[in-house]
């Protein structure tokens, strides 16, 4: 038997206001099964969400541009946790029918935490890496070393340069070739 009217429409509801967070378990599930650990088809899409919700927040700035995209998180919880506590089975079955998804979040997802298990976490900067590099102090304004669009741009990688003169800089022929100032 597929899903009831009152699932399908809160199962949209779901895509439609909580599209990351969705996204985030979909590609949980995703993972385990390709690792070989699929969790029960009677487990709670809650429960999938809360177990990785600490590796959700520790890519908040790298998905922050996706994450604007959800309601209240509160909300959320309620509506997955208690008003549809929908489970896995019914989450597979939904999915197939999911038209108003975008697909393309789950892709990042996937391809943020592929890249983040692959690599050790960095060692924190001292400050001496952190001081300007030319006596002008060009393009170290606070915020100059955040490259906004990283992450959309295709990048995906989450890598933000450490430096603004490691991002690609818009060359001005006019100024003898020199990178102009990213606004």
């Amino acid at each position: 038997a597929g899903p009831t009217p009152r699932q399908a429409v809160a199962w949209v509801v779901l895509a439609n206001q909580w599209p990351c967070r969705l996204s985030w378990v979909l590609q949980c599930l995703e993972d385990r099964q390709q690792a070989g650990g699929a969790p029960e088809a009677g487990a709670r899409l809650w429960n999938v969400f809360y177990d990785n919700s600490r590796e959700l927040h520790s890519m908040t700035k790298a998905l922050q541009n996706v994450l604007d995209l959800d309601g209240d998180p509160e909300l959320f919880e309620r509506f997955l946790g208690a008003d549809f506590p929908f489970t896995v089975a019914e989450a597979q079955t939904l999915l197939r029918c999911t038209v108003n998804l975008d697909h393309s979040i789950r892709r990042r997802m996937g391809l943020i935490r592929a890249v983040s298990a692959l690599k050790p976490p960095s060692p924190p900067k001292s400050p001496a890496h952190d001081a300007p590099h030319d006596a002008g102090g060009a393009n170290h304004a606070p915020g100059a070393n955040h490259v906004p669009g990283a992450f959309r741009s295709g990048q995906g990688s989450g890598h933000v340069p450490a430096h603004a003169g490691e991002a690609h800089q818009p060359r001005d022929q006019g100024h003898g070739g020199k990178p102009r100032p990213m606004a």
